[in-house]
């Protein structure tokens, strides 16, 4: 709150723009002052984290668990919103990503909850005939340990026999990151990750 202050009340006529700046970095401190309250308060309805990253230093973040009711509020009942995604739809329905988003089931509305429709398009992918689903029965569950050796050499085998042309599904982004590593080390072909 201090540096808040301090920078309302510093003058420098040596920067152009000065207003526009002390704008932004009073923004900018007030940003930080909110998060870091946040995270001291320690909220049953946030989660609290510590990331590292080689391009961006140390961080430390907080999120909502759940971001139905910020949605709801500042998104659904402001405006018409359309929602597109390969895996919206669950057990036959929207109902279950509709629940997590804070609307109501489809078709119905309350008093603070917006109507809504969903509308599966179909996909022009013939699963059939243009992929194959591979589960390594085989191999043990996978863990929080990361890429193990047997499901890594299973996997180099995989992409190498569909000449590149392979999705892996991980149980966690740490099992993503340490197979994409060692494949690119392993496989002539060029590895991707997404997350």
């Amino acid at each position: 709150r201090t540096v808040i202050s301090a920078i309302g009340a510093t003058r420098d006529k040596s920067v152009e723009d000065e207003n526009a700046v002390r704008k932004q970095a009073l923004a900018s401190v007030e940003s930080i002052h909110g998060v870091a309250e946040r995270i001291a308060q320690g909220s049953e309805y946030d989660v609290v984290w510590y990331e590292q990253h080689d391009r961006f230093g140390a961080s430390v973040r907080v999120a909502p668990l759940s971001v139905s009711g910020l949605l709801r509020e500042k998104l659904f009942a402001e405006r018409s919103v359309v929602l597109t995604s390969a895996t919206l739809k669950l057990g036959g329905d929207f109902n279950g990503v509709g629940a997590s988003l804070g609307l109501a089931p489809e078709g119905t509305a309350g008093d603070d909850l917006p109507q809504w429709k969903g509308l599966d398009v179909g996909s022009p992918f013939d699963y059939p005939k243009q992929g194959i689903l591979y589960v390594a029965r085989h191999l043990n569950t996978p863990g929080r340990e990361g890429a193990r050796t047997d499901m890594l050499d299973e996997l180099a085998e995989l992409v190498e026999a569909a000449g590149g042309r392979t999705l892996g599904l991980f149980s966690s982004m740490r099992g993503a990151k340490a197979a994409a590593e060692e494949l690119r080390g392993r496989l002539d072909k060029p590895i991707l990750l997404q997350g």
